[in-house]
């Protein structure tokens, strides 16, 4: 795969880049770390490059570990979520069968009921004849 070379400008200083990364992307990157750099130097403008640049690593390092930490806690809410989902799954598919039981007795119980309902009036009208 062709490297893309990108130029990009971190402390005023030119560099260029080779990166599989669309040069927009690597831009945006830099753009990104010059900011840093630029709050670094705002906030004590005696410090040296050196020191910025241990600054600024500290914190991306550390916005890193927070991402980290947040997509721990998003992956074991999402965990939590799948085992929800599965226990709903299995109680929808209980309730499921267990309305179809219902269904099915409540179609006996009509049929029942229906029969009763003829004999009922099989014997009324045997009696009329008898009378």
């Amino acid at each position: 795969m062709d490297l893309n070379k990108v130029e990009v400008y971190i402390c005023g200083k030119k560099l260029i880049l080779k990166t599989k990364e669309a040069p927009e992307y690597i831009k945006g990157l830099a753009r990104a770390v010059d900011q840093k750099f630029t709050e670094a130097f705002a906030m004590d403008s005696a410090l040296n490059l050196f020191d910025a640049s241990v600054l600024v690593s500290m914190e991306l390092m550390d916005e890193l570990n927070c991402s980290r930490d947040n997509l721990d806690n998003i992956r074991h809410q999402i965990k939590g979520y799948a085992e929800e989902a599965e226990k709903l799954r299995t109680q929808l598919e209980l309730c499921r069968k267990q309305t179809e039981e219902w269904k099915e007795q409540n179609e006996k119980l009509q049929c029942e009921i229906d029969m009763l309902a003829l004999q009922k009036k099989l014997q009324m009208m045997n009696e009329e004849r008898n009378d």
